[in-house]
């Protein structure tokens, strides 16, 4: 190796000498049978390496052939896995809302619904037992009170008939007024008893209930009305008394009063009160100029019907034959063919027009209200006003007198004279 390169590295010299020379050639032989045995080794050891390569690449596809079918194969496993994962994981947020899919498709029975339980509401019950107690608490108070008022009033009414019953023993026996206004004393320490027991209850009731203070109220605003109202029938009862023993009559305005009232009750029953009347004339003169300027009006009415006036009792039997003609009026004036066969009055909630007009009149007649009736008729229509008519000034000229009466006696009842 060593001598071609200096051969090959002198190649001008072995031109300028222009005769190859024989030992060079033969070097030349000895470096190309090496170079081709070392070609030739080359190329058996590329081989081999080819081979080794070839065997290599083989062993390698073979790998990469059979690696993919265990990937594949571990792959699917593997999704398989994810799958029943997944699916196991949505059973669980979907458990719920099943179990009402299956009922609907009817593959599980219904069920009943969870009763939810009821909204917390506060116990109550032990207040409104205690209410009910103490309401019958004060029920019984109430009625132990009315027992205990009840026996108070009952020894009330059997001491005062006691002291009458001593009374009388005294005057008979001639007993001092100190033994017979003299009470008991066991009744006496009873009647304290009782006293403290119903204050007592009183208090009580009114701790335990406050409706008990407003009846209290009530009862004393009732008592101040009773006592009002034994006054008034006192003063009434001295009233009567005087009229009885003659008293009021010793003044002339008694005399008229109670004159006014014979004459009145006169006339109301339909009789004549002229000479009456007349015979109250110097009494009426006693009264003030200005009281007889205000009953003038009133005895010019009295004057006109003292000849007698329509009682009362004929006014209400007269009623139903003016009503009977002021219908068969209205019937006629309307054109009705029945007029001539029968009348029939409508009474009650059904009557409109004039027969409403009769019935409220007739209502008010039922009443004692004269004046009302004939307030009531003047709403009747123009012809069966004019049927009407008769009835209705006989009622007006009643209800005049028995104004001008009450009217003269309210005055003379007032005067100063």
């Amino acid at each position: 190796m060593t001598d071609r390169k200096e051969t090959d590295s002198n190649p001008e010299r072995d031109t300028a000498q222009g005769t190859p020379d024989p030992s060079d050639t033969i070097i030349d032989a000895e470096i190309l049978a090496e170079d081709l045995a070392e070609e030739t080794t080359e190329s058996a050891d590329q081989k081999g390496t080819r081979g080794a390569g070839q065997k290599k690449t083989a062993t390698s596809s073979y790998r990469e052939d059979t690696s993919p079918v265990t990937k594949s194969g571990g792959g699917k496993a593997g999704w398989i896995l994810s799958g029943f994962l997944i699916a196991f994981i949505g059973g669980v947020f979907a458990a719920p809302y099943g179990e009402q899919t299956l009922v609907d498709m009817g593959l599980l029975p219904a069920q009943d619904a969870a009763v939810e339980p009821a909204a917390s509401v506060p116990d109550t019950s032990g207040l409104t037992a205690r209410l009910d107690q103490v309401e019958k608490t004060n029920s019984l108070f109430r009625e132990t009170s009315g027992h205990l008022q009840a026996s108070v009033d009952s020894l009330r009414s059997d001491v005062k008939t006691l002291q009458d019953q001593l009374s009388l023993l005294a005057v008979e026996g001639g007993l001092s007024p100190d033994a017979v206004g003299a009470m008991p004393t066991e009744m006496q320490a009873e009647l304290d008893r009782l006293s403290g027991e119903i204050a007592r209850l009183s208090a009580l009731n009114a701790q335990a209930n406050p409706d008990v203070t407003k009846l209290t109220g009530s009862l004393a605003l009732l008592r101040a009305e009773l006592e009002q109202q034994k006054a008034m029938n006192k003063a009434l009862v001295e009233d009567l008394e005087a009229i009885k023993s003659g008293a009021i009559e010793t003044s002339p305005r008694g005399r008229l009063v109670l004159m006014l009232g014979r004459v009145k009750d006169l006339a109301l029953s339909g009789q004549a009160y002229g000479v009456e009347l007349a015979s109250l004339r110097p009494d009426f003169a006693t009264l003030s100029a200005m009281d007889q300027q205000l009953i003038g009006a009133d005895l010019a009415i009295l004057e006109a019907g003292q000849n007698g006036i329509p009682s009362y009792a004929v006014l209400v039997s007269s009623f139903e034959a003016m009503a009977r003609d002021v219908s068969a009026a209205t019937e006629k004036a309307s054109g009705s063919f029945l007029v001539n066969l029968f009348t029939v009055r409508r009474r009650g909630a059904g009557a409109t027009g004039n027969d409403a007009v009769l019935v409220e009149a007739e209502n008010a007649l039922g009443a004692r209200n004269v004046a009302g009736a004939v307030a009531a008729l003047s709403k009747l229509t123009p012809d069966a006003a004019e049927v009407a008519k008769p009835w209705t000034e006989s009622a007006q000229r009643y209800v005049d007198v028995l104004g001008a009466f009450d009217r003269l006696v309210l005055a003379a009842s007032k005067s100063e004279g």
